[in-house]
């Protein structure tokens, strides 16, 4: 019938799309960062996806491109403003930006990068007990400079884990 021709076709497309994403993935663990890069952006021109453009943000993160990883991430928080790990990946961005920028802790990027550790640890179970294995007050203005590199070296350390 016509309509389990379409699902077949939409499942060979969906399988597809996984596999030049794991590909992708693939080229980016083996720092092949061009052609990755390519193929993602070949793969956007049919697919307007979060999952493309999460990829596309990795590797500009990873090739110090903060400025394009910072707009990709946000087309990814467009379609799912609750990914805790895009807001993550924005609050190490802003974080170093502030710091090769040497500014003060009321700085742009200081302030965003706050922004979005926050929304990350509202988010996640995980970094929620770390801030409080850590007796972190998240609230407090004061410690908020502190609580980030605190909360980062801790994540670091133990690998994302809350031992």
């Amino acid at each position: 019938s016509e309509a389990i021709k379409y699902y077949e076709e939409a499942f060979e497309i969906k399988t597809l799309l996984k596999d030049y994403l794991m590909y992708g993935y693939l080229l980016v663990d083996l720092e092949e960062y061009n052609k990755a890069e390519k193929m993602f952006n070949d793969l956007l021109v049919q697919f307007d996806i979060p999952e493309v453009y999460f990829a596309l943000a990795n590797i500009y993160e990873k090739t110090k491109r903060y400025f394009q990883a910072i707009e990709m991430y946000k087309r990814v928080l467009d379609d799912s403003p609750d990914f805790e790990q895009v807001h993550f990946s924005l609050a190490y961005i802003y974080d170093d930006l502030s710091e090769e920028r040497k500014e003060p802790k009321d700085g742009e990027f200081v302030i965003l990068a706050i922004e979005h550790y926050e929304k990350a640890i509202e988010l996640n179970e995980e970094a929620q007990k770390i801030a409080n294995k850590m007796n972190l007050d998240i609230t407090s203005y004061n410690n908020k400079e502190k609580i980030i590199k605190d909360i980062k070296k801790y994540i670091v350390a133990n690998n994302g884990k809350c031992n």
